[in-house]
């Protein structure tokens, strides 16, 4: 197994660390199995609670497309299966894409979420207004990286959410219209 802490992350992911450091990174442990010609890797990413990890696995999945077989909140294909269960965000890799893995990724993915502890269920997304909005559509915002997502509104870290104040984002349709709306429960007015 290799561990790596929020310094070395940017060794691992090349232009994506910013995106987990903002969003709340502790560390990820990466292992990898071999046979048969055949990689599967398990990238398991720590985060510092479960709205962060949530928040990650939003951004990364867009489309949720759950795999058969698995037990909690999935995302994936013959290529990446995201899994997401209390503060882990995980990818379990098959680099080659071969058809007949899936199933074996799909086994490995349901053994890794029974092994994680079940948490506390996000709220985080309740701020967001249930009229109009659009099924699936939700975000978790922590920093001008998350909020990429959306909207570049400037430089910097426009909304001052530094990584620590969580907010909330999503698309709404009615009679007038689409829209996103982004909403930030600040802990103080100022």
């Amino acid at each position: 197994v290799e561990t790596y802490v929020p310094s070395a992350l940017y060794n691992v992911i090349d232009g994506g660390a910013e995106l987990f450091l903002e969003m709340g990174f502790v560390d990820l442990r990466i292992q990898k199995y071999e046979s048969a010609g055949a990689e599967i890797a398990v990238e398991a990413y720590r985060m510092e609670n479960a709205a962060a990890a949530l928040g990650i696995y939003l951004l990364k999945c867009s489309r949720e497309t759950p795999v058969a077989g698995i037990g909690g909140r999935n995302s994936g294909d013959r290529f990446q299966i995201a899994l997401l269960k209390n503060d882990y965000f995980v990818f379990v890799n098959n680099f080659g894409g071969r058809e007949d893995l899936l199933p074996v990724m799909a086994g490995l993915a349901q053994r890794i979420v029974a092994a994680i502890p079940a948490g506390e269920p996000v709220r985080e997304l309740d701020i967001l207004p249930a009229p109009g909005l659009v099924p699936g559509s939700g975000l978790l915002l922590r920093g001008p990286y998350s909020l990429q997502a959306l909207y570049t509104l400037g430089d910097g870290d426009i909304l001052q959410l530094g990584g620590k104040i969580t907010g909330a984002a999503g698309d709404y349709k009615d009679a007038a219209g689409a829209m996103s709306l982004v909403v930030v429960d600040y802990p103080t007015p100022a």
